[in-house]
């Protein structure tokens, strides 16, 4: 009785060993590495010139980093349906804003002051010797003073010169040059005469005689002719020799003209 138990139990244990099944094992490991890149940022503003200016507003936005998400499921021996993740991961947002405000002013006095060197003044202190034409409004012909009046022959021509300048003039040469006339009859190959001023105060004048180049001499029978053939023209250089030193060296030429 007792070994037929025995026998029942052994059968038993292994009815139940073939009907269950055997447990699985199942494992999961996860893993996540990850690494940030390096950020430089530079930044340089300038400016040149005598006379400038800026305004420069610089913002930089720069972002490193990393964003990760790892989920772990694990299903085994399951009559569930299969996951699904929605809406799952990692956003990284960078912005910038940034506002400059910029009023641009400058002072033209201060800059010209400072930046440029001073004009330099005028010469000071020194004469300015001018042909005179009594009647401007005459032009060239204005300059035509003949003592005794008129064109006959004799008569000297009167030259005004006057120092308009600062300072007194010393004594300096006057030069009268007759302009040629070729194609007279006779010809008029021209002349010039000089005459010294002597010393002008400033704000004065003098009065200078120059003759009337004669083209042919005069004999008992013939009284000859002058300038006028038919008409005078002529030049007026004051300082012809450049003795003096004036405040202005480009008015001492005067052109004139005479009507036979």
């Amino acid at each position: 009785m007792g070994k037929l138990t025995t026998t029942v139990a052994v059968l038993l244990a292994l009815s139940l060993a073939a009907a269950v099944p055997a447990i699985g094992q199942v494992t999961q490991e996860s893993e996540q590495e990850g690494e940030s890149g390096e950020v430089d940022q530079t930044f340089e503003v300038s400016g040149s010139g005598d006379n400038s200016n800026q305004c420069a507003g610089i913002q930089g936005d720069a972002n490193t980093g990393n964003a990760q998400n790892v989920t772990d499921l694990l299903q085994d021996a399951s009559t569930a349906d299969e996951f699904e993740f929605e809406e799952v991961g990692s956003d990284v947002t960078v912005d910038g804003d940034s506002t400059t405000t910029c009023d641009q002013q400058v002072n033209q006095a201060a800059a010209a002051s400072t930046s440029q060197p001073p004009s330099p003044e005028p010469p000071k202190g020194q004469p300015d010797l001018v042909p005179v034409n009594p009647t401007p409004q005459a032009g060239p012909f204005g300059f035509c003073r003949l003592e005794p009046d008129g064109g006959s022959f004799g008569a000297e021509l009167v030259v005004t010169v006057a120092n308009q300048g600062t300072a007194p003039a010393a004594d300096s040469t006057v030069t009268v040059e007759f302009t040629p006339d070729l194609g007279g009859s006779p010809p008029f190959e021209g002349e010039a005469f000089q005459r010294r001023t002597g010393p002008i105060a400033a704000g004065s004048s003098v009065d200078l005689r120059f003759p009337l180049p004669e083209v042919r001499q005069r004999t008992p029978t013939d009284p000859g002719r002058n300038v006028f053939n038919p008409n005078a023209e002529f030049t007026i250089t004051v300082d012809s020799g450049g003795e003096v030193t004036e405040s202005n060296e480009g008015n001492n030429f005067a052109e004139g003209f005479c009507l036979g």
